[in-house]
């Protein structure tokens, strides 16, 4: 009958009461989990960490914590161990089920990133810029079949850039599905802020997120137990019909010198730099996706029809989970559906200052 609640048929049960849900529940056990005490637990558990396969479990935990302390301490410790390469990371399941805080994409960009020389695009852009290394002087090749110190740093610089750019794409498919729903409801404060300075004329606004912390809402929600260090998150994705090159050029004057890489008939560009005269980073990534001229290679992520999400999960004998610069085509394809992502970061810079 309207308006009665009735237990399950036969259970013999009274109505059942409807479930409430707490807004502030996630607020609370955020707060235990970052509190001070904890966070100094975790602190202390990274000290002890001699390879990044031994310590993956606990670099995991870290990169769930949204702290800017935290994030000095990976980029130092990632740092240091940086010849090892990403696989055991990839292998703990940041790349898969473990939900990484934002800000742990510019702790991994901040890391030695190379792009393999073959990737340079038909774009104009160069290869991301990398500290030069030394070749080794004649007589000063190691015994055996050890491979060299520069080879080494090659390896590991060009899996981290594989890396870095499926941890953008993980991190896009997350934010377009909460993006969904907060453009959906109409959230005013989302739909005034953009990523970029203005979207393409006949562009269809799909999912858009923005979170700005700490913002006065938070603060109340959270109470005085949860520490919310400054962070930016802008994220829009867009359909349109063009060609994805000039859809390209469009976005990239847009861009602070950004570095381009064209994988097959999808491009990435990036502007990843320090703000002048403040402690921060801006981190803007650009994903142009065309579903029907993708093809889809063993390893590489973002599927045809799938854009933000990864494909075939990472290994330990694939660095990355795909192979960074598909085949490309000089020739600019005839306009088709074209799917946009964007997304800007706005932390304070993991690195530590450099000393004058």
């Amino acid at each position: 009958m309207p308006g009665m609640e009735f237990g399950a048929p036969g259970s013999g049960q009274g109505p059942q009461k409807p479930i409430e849900i707490d807004a502030k529940l996630g607020y609370r056990i955020a707060s235990q989990l970052w509190s001070g005490d904890f966070a100094r637990v975790v602190w202390e558990r990274l000290d002890g960490v001699e390879t990044l396969t031994a310590g993956a479990p606990r670099i995991t935990m870290a990169s769930t914590m949204p702290l800017d302390a935290m994030r000095a301490k990976l980029y130092g410790l990632l740092s240091e161990h940086s010849l090892e390469g990403p696989a055991a990371l990839e292998s703990s399941g940041l790349l898969g089920d473990v939900i990484f805080e934002p800000g742990f994409l510019a702790v991994v960009k901040s890391l030695p990133r190379e792009e393999p020389s073959a990737t340079k695009t038909a774009a104009g852009a160069n290869p991301p810029r990398t500290t030069r290394r030394p070749r080794p002087q004649p007589g000063g090749q190691p015994g055996g079949n050890e491979t060299p110190e520069w080879q080494q740093r090659q390896q590991a610089s060009q899996a981290w850039m594989r890396t870095s750019e499926y941890f953008v794409r993980v991190l896009c498919g997350r934010l377009a599905a909460a993006g969904e729903k907060q453009f959906a409801l109409g959230d005013d404060q989302a739909q005034k802020k953009l990523p970029v300075e203005k979207i393409a004329e006949g562009a269809e606004i799909t999912s858009q997120f923005s979170l700005e912390w700490p913002t006065e809402a938070a603060k109340q929600a959270a109470g005085s137990g949860l520490p919310l260090d400054p962070m930016k998150v802008q994220y829009i994705r867009l359909k349109q019909v063009g060609k994805p090159k000039t859809i390209l050029g469009f976005y990239k004057r847009q861009l602070r010198d950004p570095d381009v890489h064209e994988l097959g008939n999808n491009l990435w560009a990036e502007s990843f730099r320090k703000i002048p005269q403040t402690d921060r980073k801006l981190n803007v990534d650009l994903l142009i996706t065309a579903p029907q001229l993708a093809q889809p290679q063993p390893g590489q992520p973002g599927q045809p029809g799938q854009p933000g999400l990864p494909g075939q999960p990472p290994s330990p004998d694939r660095p990355g989970g795909f192979t960074l610069g598909g085949a490309s085509s000089s020739a600019e394809p005839a306009e088709t559906e074209v799917i946009v992502e964007i997304l800007s970061l706005e932390v304070k810079d993991p690195m530590p200052p450099k000393e004058e």
